[in-house]
């Protein structure tokens, strides 16, 4: 459910089922099953609240689900969400260097799972980290337009119509953003003739 919601940008219709399931989770005792499901909606929540720029509340659902984890027995999926979440909450806080480190861990578990969606979602923002936020505040287009080209490959692999049309949304962004308009044109065009 977090990946439709997110793919979709319902963060508030997401927060409204999230949040009463995790009060419901937090009422039974704990047990490894109950703390990965409660990990899973706590780093969803996380990045959600991120998204409308609610550090305070982002950060705690952050903190909860990383407690929640163990490195060594957790499962590389819940691992490679959480990876992903500390990348989402790493630009909020304007720190792309540890963005990047934690989009690149994330992509890589997905990878390793064989799951191409979410593994094409952490390469997308990874190279925002790159042409959005930079260490040194200004913008690395080459690096960011690689991984969401990386992004592009992947997803075609899937036949996934709406985040290929995503990915290409994103390639018109950083190339209308790096003053490249009719690249920019091209990509918004090839990504509106899949809606059709």
């Amino acid at each position: 459910l977090g990946i439709s919601f997110d793919m979709r940008a319902q963060y508030t219709e997401g927060l409204a089922m999230f949040e009463p399931a995790m009060a419901a989770l937090k009422a039974h005792p704990r047990s490894p099953d109950r703390d990965v499901a409660l990990a899973y909606l706590a780093l969803w929540s996380s990045i959600m609240t991120g998204y409308y720029r609610q550090r305070e509340r982002s950060a705690a659902f952050l903190i909860m689900g990383v407690e929640l984890l163990d490195d060594s027995s957790s499962l590389t999926d819940v691992l490679a969400l959480r990876d992903f979440a500390r990348g989402y909450f790493d630009l909020l806080l304007d720190d792309p260097v540890e963005a990047r480190m934690h989009f690149q861990s994330g992509f890589e578990r997905y990878l390793s799972l064989g799951s191409v969606w979410d593994a094409s979602h952490c390469l997308l923002n990874w190279g925002s980290a790159f042409y959005y936020r930079t260490d040194n505040h200004t913008t690395d287009f080459a690096h960011g337009k690689e991984k969401v080209e990386q992004a592009l490959t992947l997803v075609e692999s899937t036949g996934d119509m709406y985040m290929r049309a995503h990915v290409l949304t994103s390639l018109g962004q950083l190339a209308a953003a790096h003053r490249r308009f009719d690249a920019a044109k091209e990509y918004y065009q090839r990504a509106q003739d899949l809606h059709r």
